[in-house]
């Protein structure tokens, strides 16, 4: 088969990218007639195509910039270098071009769903929707940035002009909402109707307890963070089991929408946090300095605001699941990615001088300073090094060093504000010192138990203590 004979496949999942980006648009335009199924449907199959050029991206597209027309090349090198357009002189059919389109274009309909958190009538086909625009949103932005890398090295296409607008203003903000709708208490629910549902005809099942499963639930108006409607749904979710003519097998496929859309918000966060890291690096090179520190300064504010909703919302969940005697395994990835990306933006923006007046920094810093804090006392209560799986070990303590280290460099900006600082400020700021310095303790405290050469699991001293970690706190020198 001649190799120009190949690309058929390729040039209709192209096609249906390219078609996707046309049509998202008109599902927010309200003078548009579109059949929302259709626009269902058409995001639905756009994200397995993306899924695939993700996958060729990831593996393939840092390497194969070199000798593109090498016969010598694996066959996933010279599919990726015909997506990417190394194979054609027409710059426009860069597919890394049209994800980007994809992702400003998905960014302004996943916004256009008009949630209100106080909403109960919010349907789950609606749930479903932002579901699949949210995951789409994931996987364009995995491909932009491993393309944003690598027009950086080869210095080719204008490096990362094609998304940096995608970091001004108006995006960022809308960003910045989408991180602070994670609604693990969500997650609770549906764990918790998975379970319901196993024990059914169970003789030596757990008593499942609706009322009490209701009761734990707090009252929306009492959340601190959006929660895209997902709380009241869950409610009613659950409450609807008490009537013995609801459609049960229709619930639990409800359930399993607000699963997936769990799932779906963590590998978004994960994801935009890489994706922010890499642009940020390359804005370094090529912006001036205050450019520089008020993106840094946008991208710690949204870092610490989807820490807040995470944390907030885990910590709802654990305590929602421990009145019906049940646990949730936390998810490391989206918040340890969220932690480099604030550590990163905290360090690299202290470099530079202050673009803001000196008194409205301290505010600033201290109002960030507080915001940390809370969110790591939640965190670190639900990262229990000795409780942690073995795999996921490594992570909480890299979550844990990563959000201690950001407050060291946020006390070290402070300091050189001392005389900036009322009274009443410098009373909050010695107390939230105070705490970081009892909870910086308390970590180290946590990993004199975990000991050992053996990956088996051992109880020393009646304290559960994965064996992990090799230092010994007992030795010498």
């Amino acid at each position: 088969t001649e190799a120009s004979q190949n690309w058929k496949l390729l040039d209709l999942i192209v096609a249906s990218v390219n078609d996707t980006v046309e049509l998202l648009p008109k599902s927010a335009d309200e003078n548009e007639s579109v059949d929302e199924k259709t626009i269902s449907l058409r995001s639905f199959l756009t994200c397995g195509c993306l899924h695939v050029i993700s996958a060729l991206w990831k593996s393939c597209r840092l390497v194969c910039t070199q000798n593109a027309r090498s016969e010598s090349k694996h066959a996933c090198g010279v599919v990726t270098s015909h997506l990417a357009g190394d194979n054609d002189e027409r710059p426009t059919s860069l597919i890394a071009n049209t994800a980007a389109e994809l992702t400003r274009r998905t960014l302004l309909a996943t916004m256009s769903l008009k949630e209100n958190e106080h909403d109960n009538t919010i349907s789950y086909r609606v749930i479903n929707k932002k579901c699949i625009l949210v995951d789409m949103l994931s996987k364009t932005l995995d491909v932009i940035a491993i393309e944003a890398v690598t027009r950086m090295q080869t210095k080719t296409h204008g490096g990362i002009t094609f998304v940096e607008d995608l970091f001004e203003t108006g995006p960022m903000e809308c960003w910045s909402i989408l991180l602070a709708s994670n609604n693990a208490a969500g997650l609770a629910a549906s764990s918790w109707l998975f379970g319901f549902s196993a024990s059914a005809g169970k003789s030596n099942a757990l008593n499942w307890n609706v009322g009490s499963f209701l009761e734990s639930y707090p009252a929306e108006a009492n959340l601190a963070t959006s929660t895209w409607c997902l709380s009241g749904l869950c409610t009613i979710l659950v409450a609807a089991l008490t009537h013995p003519d609801s459609d049960t097998s229709r619930k639990f496929l409800e359930c399993d929408t607000l699963h997936s859309s769990i799932r779906a918000e963590n590998s978004f966060a994960a994801s935009w946090a890489h994706f922010s890291e890499v642009i940020a690096a390359g804005c370094i090179k090529s912006k001036g300095d205050k450019e520089v520190q008020s993106l840094m300064n946008s991208l710690a504010e949204c870092c610490l605001t989807s820490l807040s909703s995470v944390s907030e919302s885990k910590t709802i969940s654990d305590s929602i699941l421990s009145s019906q005697g049940l646990s949730e395994s936390p998810e490391t990835a989206p918040i340890e990615d969220l932690c480099a990306l604030l550590l990163y933006s905290l360090s690299t923006s202290s470099v530079f001088d202050n673009i803001e007046s000196d008194g409205d920094r301290c505010d600033v810093l201290l109002g960030m300073f507080g915001r940390l804090y809370e969110s790591t006392n939640r965190l670190f209560s639900m990262t229990q090094v000795g409780s942690a799986t073995l795999s996921n070990q490594v992570a909480v303590c890299s979550i844990r060093q990563r959000l201690l280290s950001s407050a060291l460099v946020i006390v070290a900006e402070l300091e050189k504000l001392s005389d900036k600082r009322n009274r009443e400020n410098s009373i909050k700021y010695n107390e939230i010192r105070v705490g970081l310095a009892n909870l910086a303790v308390n970590a180290l405290q946590s990993l004199q138990y975990v000991q050992g050469e053996s990956a088996e699991a051992e109880t020393c001293n009646d304290v559960f203590a994965p064996s992990k970690f090799r230092y010994d706190f007992s030795s010498k020198g």
